[in-house]
């Protein structure tokens, strides 16, 4: 897997490096979805990977945590992907917005168990 995503990526780069050379005015969106190209190929191997978490999760008793555990790293990869597009498309406004978005997409996911923490905190006191 990783040689496929590592010649794809090479071959894109050399790819944006020639159009930019000869002045393609639709360079930067060439860029994004040479981003997305490489992340819809790494992402083949992420459902294996998941699984694997997931086995683990279970197999320690701590599925009730791997779930939303499993959640904030896709919301964090996901946001920052997206993120990164923006950016690369010169529109940091909206790259900080995404970056903001999924930080509070992940504050919303680990709400419940701060909720549970401060309510065992209490208690303990």
């Amino acid at each position: 897997m990783i040689p496929t995503v590592a010649s794809l990526a090479l071959l894109l780069t050399v790819v944006a490096y020639v159009l930019s050379q000869l002045g393609f005015r639709g360079i930067r969106a060439f860029v994004a979805l040479s981003i997305v190209a490489i992340m819809l190929t790494v992402s083949a191997s992420v459902g294996d990977s998941i699984s694997e978490i997931r086995e683990i999760g279970t197999f320690a008793e701590m599925s009730a945590v791997s779930k939303p555990a499993l959640k904030i790293i896709f919301v964090g990869y996901v946001f920052g992907f997206c993120s990164d597009i923006a950016t690369e498309l010169g529109e940091g406004g909206i790259a900080n917005a995404i970056t903001l978005g999924g930080r509070i997409e992940m504050i919303l996911i680990t709400l419940p168990y701060i909720k549970d923490i401060v309510k065992l905190a209490v208690e303990l006191v």
